[in-house]
């Protein structure tokens, strides 16, 4: 069953599975479709806007929900890592910015291509994938391993493969929601240093 935090049964299992376990690292990526910028630049043409309010607050329960979860393992002396896009408005929730002004954590850019991520099939297969990311954290080590910027220009990309970057929507959109495996073994590395 996944972890739809919308349900008071999942958040309860969640947050005593925190207690109980107390991990050194708690890593929330939830997901980011209420929040994204294509949301909202769609949202004066959607056909029916009572659904969308719905699903956004159903996301801001959610994440307000990982929130507390970040802010209890702050609290207990553990470490916590978030990932969203970097334009998302979920950025500028009130939980997330309390969030942000807690002593030690951070938030940072990172460029997904530089970590490999790219088109997965079809003709544009292997082309770079930009994915502006934002990753906030109490842990500067993991931080550090992951604030690799594009320095590419004019929509190239600087990965030693290079290409042109592809936009990100529609299938592309949904196959990008894995991490690429560099991106992973960054917070793994980040982790140790920590």
């Amino acid at each position: 069953e996944p972890w739809g935090f919308t349900k008071r049964s999942c958040r309860d299992k969640a947050r005593h599975l925190l207690r109980q376990q107390r991990p050194f690292l708690l890593i929330g990526s939830p997901a980011c479709t209420a929040f994204s910028t294509w949301q909202y630049l769609n949202e004066r043409r959607v056909k029916d806007p009572s659904k969308l309010r719905r699903q956004k607050v159903a996301a801001k329960l959610h994440l307000d929900f990982v929130v507390s979860l970040y802010v209890e393992q702050v609290q207990a002396g553990g470490y916590f890592l978030h990932e969203h896009p970097q334009w998302a408005t979920s950025w500028q929730l009130p939980t997330v910015r309390e969030l942000l002004d807690v002593d030690g954590v951070e938030r940072i850019h990172a460029d997904q291509c530089q970590f490999g991520a790219e088109v997965q099939r079809g003709g544009q297969k292997g082309l770079p994938i930009l994915k502006p990311s934002g990753f906030m954290s109490n842990a500067p080590k993991i931080l550090e391993a992951l604030g690799r910027r594009c320095t590419g220009k004019n929509g190239a990309c600087s990965r030693p493969a290079g290409g042109r970057h592809v936009t990100l929507e529609g299938q592309l959109t949904r196959d990008s929601q894995q991490y690429p495996r560099a991106l992973c073994q960054a917070m793994l590395r980040g982790a140790t240093a920590q």
